[in-house]
């Protein structure tokens, strides 16, 4: 089993563990970004980036109605947006991080001690651990909706094409 240290381990490559990720490697510290799906996080691949590129494709598809009849296909209007958070992707590539001095790892990490973690086997100790491991999506208490394949922001973009019918439940905070 390798033992590796670091001077900085971040769980979670979303945006805020991205961010620190950086800024430590930006301050020359030995930084290793642990991540069990793909840097980006929520916001990359579930939020912020898809439903912009969603809503721009909505107001220039508004737009051109008013000038004559536009077909919609939202198979191509689903491909766009995930071409679009790929391309939003690209500074938070594996590629980008290593090019920042940031070792990244996929994996899941779980706490031996305070200093101390173990990823897929291996036992990585740290000076100091952050741990931004995002949210997920509400799932609301509703009789039936686990007996069906319901959508949330997590899978949505996911889709070939849009639903006929589409219902969104907001919770109230």
């Amino acid at each position: 089993m390798e033992n590796r240290h670091y001077e900085l381990v971040v769980i979670g490559a979303g945006a805020g563990g991205l961010n620190a990720s950086f800024k430590a490697a930006e301050l020359e510290k030995k930084v290793l970004l642990i991540e069990k799906f793909k840097p980006g996080g929520e916001c990359t691949w579930a939020g912020c980036i898809p439903s912009k590129a969603l809503i721009q494709i909505a107001e220039e598809i508004y737009t051109a109605k008013k000038y004559g009849h536009v077909e919609i296909n939202s198979g191509e209007i689903l491909n766009e947006v995930r071409r679009l958070t790929e391309k939003a992707h690209q500074g938070e590539a594996v590629e980008a991080l290593t090019g920042a001095g940031i070792e990244y790892m996929n994996g899941t990490a779980e706490f031996v001690d305070t200093h101390t973690i173990m990823v897929e086997g291996q036992e990585i100790k740290a000076d100091h651990i952050v741990i931004s491991t995002g949210s997920s999506a509400f799932v609301p208490n509703i009789n039936g909706l686990k007996e069906i394949d319901y959508l949330t922001n997590e899978n949505v973009f996911k889709m070939k094409t849009f639903p006929k019918i589409l219902l969104l439940l907001e919770p109230e905070l």
